[in-house]
Parts: structure tokens; sequence; C-alpha cells
């Protein structure tokens, strides 16, 4: 992670809570939703998805959803520094079959790989602070996982899963879409996903979603000393 930024006052402002105290660490904010899908094609994946709106316990959250602990904000006196995102396409949580399994190549449209290669190829991404839409970007595959597993396809050769992006490269931690933005406490931002072409049918229900990367910066925890 960078310790400088372009934009002097965040540099200066990470000084600041040093000074006051505070701890700064690389704890990212996270949030995945379920998008279902039906096998005869009767299900659509919606036009939009917004995400970092609800904290962790609303609408039956648990913390593999999300880490958010106040919806849409950091909660005081918390701030962050977010200086990249990732978007993750994964099977659902509700997905029992192996993601890696014989494709019928008669029905190659309904494979799994087929749907979120759909996803990643489509898609603008919008992060908005305060009512203002602060970056813009499209297709969904410009947010890299780089994150993943590599394993031999049925055809025999390497078929990288970086996240759930099929066919991928390598999956490489360094590789995520880098962003400039800064989250004062209760500050409202939002993470929104649309398609403004048109939906399109979803054959395999799946789990999409967004992590925030950064320094995450918050007081000091009074601890005892050993004795």
């Amino acid at each position: 992670m960078r310790l400088n930024s372009v934009d002097r006052s965040i540099t200066t402002r990470i000084d600041e809570l040093l000074k006051m105290g505070y701890e700064i660490n690389s704890q990212p904010k996270y949030h995945y939703r379920e998008i279902e899908g039906a096998l005869d094609g009767s299900k659509s994946i919606g036009s939009s998805y917004t995400f970092f709106n609800v904290q962790t316990g609303q609408e039956g959250t648990t913390k593999e959803d999300t880490n958010m602990d106040k919806a849409s904000v950091i909660p005081s006196p918390d701030e962050m520094w977010v200086q990249s995102v990732r978007f993750v396409v994964m099977p659902s949580k509700s997905d029992t079959k192996p993601l890696l399994r014989d494709i019928d190549k008669t029905a190659l449209e309904k494979h799994i790989f087929n749907d979120m290669g759909k996803i990643l190829n489509r898609g603008v991404v919008t992060i908005n602070q305060l009512g203002r839409d602060m970056l813009e970007i499209s297709p969904l595959m410009l947010c890299p996982s780089g994150f993943g597993v590599v394993s031999p396809s049925v055809e025999g050769f390497d078929t990288n899963i970086s996240g759930g992006l099929p066919f991928a490269s390598v999956p490489l931690m360094s590789n995520a879409r880098p962003v400039e933005l800064y989250l004062v406490p209760e500050m409202s931002f939002s993470v929104k996903i649309e398609f403004p072409f048109g939906v399109f049918p979803l054959y395999n229900s799946l789990r999409i979603g967004f992590i925030l990367e950064g320094f995450y910066a918050r007081p000091k925890v009074n601890q005892k000393k050993l004795s």
C-alpha cells in the first residue's frame, strides 16, 4: 500500500492521526450480495446493486457478507484512506455443485463460467461520496479481485479462477484497481453496479461484491501491560 498520496492533505491527516494516538492498520471493508439464477433461464440479473449500505446483522447478513459496522459510513471516530477496490464474483453460498465440473458442451450457455464472464464483461461501477460520483469504471473486470485458485480444466489446460474470474491471469494480490478516496467519520458513501445496456438471464446463483482496501485508522484501545 502507498504511504504517500497525490493529495497532500491525506498524507498530512494520517500523520495527525498517528500523533493523536490512533492505530493505523490494513483492515479492509467488504460487502457481498447473493444473486439468484435458474437453469431454465427464468431469472435475470438485476439492473443495479448497491453495496456497503447495510451493516452486519441487517437484512440477515453476517460477517461472511459484510463487516460494515454502520450502514453507508465509517463510524465516528474512525477514518479510512481507501487505496484500491476489488470486485469479486463467485458461486453462491447455497451452491453445493463443484466449481470445476464436467461441461455439457450442448449447454455451455448455462455453465457457471459463462454467467461469470457475462458479468465481468459488462456493468458500470460507480463510487459515490456525499452524493457525488467520484469514480466510474466499466466493465467490471477492470476491478480485478487479484485472488483465487488455479486448477486444471476439463480440457487439460490450466484454468485460473481468480476470485471467480474464469480464464484470468495467475492470481496476484497486487492486482487490484487503484483509487484515491478518503472516508471521514459519518460521511456517506456507496459503491453501485448498473447494467444500462439491459439485463440478461442468469443460469447459476452467484455471490458478487466489493472489497475496499487501504489504511483504516481508529483510536488505540488501552491495554494493561502484561506483568
